[in-house]
């Protein structure tokens, strides 16, 4: 359990942590804003810097991240949502500041980890490795509508990660993933059998 109150700063701004709250919405001027098991808050208008995650949700469901600029300055997401279903993440502006990440630890603008459902439209994402990164660990693909984002100078605009290892949770790979990797390797090996008949036959000739 966690308890931490607005007296705490970063960068001289109040940190935000909102636990168990519903239908609120988040004071401008926040350093960093976390909501733990909370639905309908919104969080608009923010202008948060120099941090390694701006904008995290935890457990939280139906909440609306809007209007906000996050420039992160170090490894890290801008936004993160941890297991969080349909929320709304719209017109953001998300920007690494910092070109010495370019090589080093993992970040991105936009993390989701076990997220489903959520809209993420109108956002502008630019300077990260990732621009919007969607991590899956469970038995099912997920549902989310990522649509007329803009990507500007990052290293990977999207990237979907697939956890293979079968852990305490008993994660395997999901049915549909075969499929599909089954279904590449066949049109594949199908391909480099006919182009290897059409040598065969041109070289005949």
């Amino acid at each position: 359990s966690h308890n931490i109150n607005s007296s705490n700063t970063v960068n001289g701004k109040p940190v935000y942590y909102l636990k168990d709250m519903n239908n609120v919405t988040v004071p401008e001027g926040a350093g960093q804003v976390m909501l733990a098991n909370c639905k309908g808050i919104n969080v608009q208008n923010q202008n948060i810097s120099n941090v390694s995650f701006g904008i995290s949700l935890f457990y939280s469901n139906g909440n609306i991240i809007s209007n906000n600029t996050v420039l992160l300055n170090n490894f890290g997401s801008s936004i993160r949502l941890y297991r969080s279903d349909g929320n709304f993440i719209i017109n953001n502006t998300l920007r690494n500041q910092n070109v010495r990440l370019l090589n080093d630890f993992e970040y991105s603008g936009i993390n989701l980890w076990d997220s489903d459902d959520n809209t993420i439209i109108e956002n502008h994402i630019s300077d990260f490795q990732y621009g919007i990164v969607v991590e899956i660990h469970n038995t099912q693909f997920h549902n989310n509508e990522i649509r007329d984002n803009t990507y500007i100078n990052n290293t990977f605009d999207y990237k979907v990660w697939i956890s293979l290892e079968n852990g305490e949770n008993d994660n395997q790979i999901p049915a549909l993933y075969i499929v599909l990797v089954l279904a590449v390797a066949i049109i594949f090996t199908v391909s480099m059998v006919m182009w290897k008949r059409k040598k065969n036959r041109k070289e005949g000739e």
